[in-house]
């Protein structure tokens, strides 16, 4: 008999950025002044979290990556916990 163990990771959300201090930015069209996407940063020391923009997170999920550093990327929740925790951590912020 075998068994299969199946660990759902929970995908991070919109709410999940606000509850982790990301703030939302929005990138205007000067024409109407209506935003044209918008995406998510979260300053940790010297170091930004940056997400992908809302239209891609619609087929891609919200994705986190460190700015600058694109092929370290997170796409869970519980991922995004700890490494914000660790940066917290290692650069001795509060």
């Amino acid at each position: 008999m075998r068994f299969h163990i199946f660990v759902v990771m929970k995908t991070i959300t919109e709410k999940t950025l606000k509850k982790f201090g990301f703030q939302k930015e929005e990138s205007y069209d000067t024409a109407d002044g209506v935003p044209d996407f918008y995406y998510y940063t979260l300053d940790i020391g010297s170091l930004s979290l940056i997400t992908n923009t809302d239209d891609m997170a619609k087929t891609d999920g919200w994705i986190v990556e460190i700015f600058d550093h694109g092929d370290f990327t997170v796409c869970h929740k519980k991922e995004l916990k700890k490494l914000i925790n660790s940066l917290y951590c290692i650069l001795d912020v509060e």
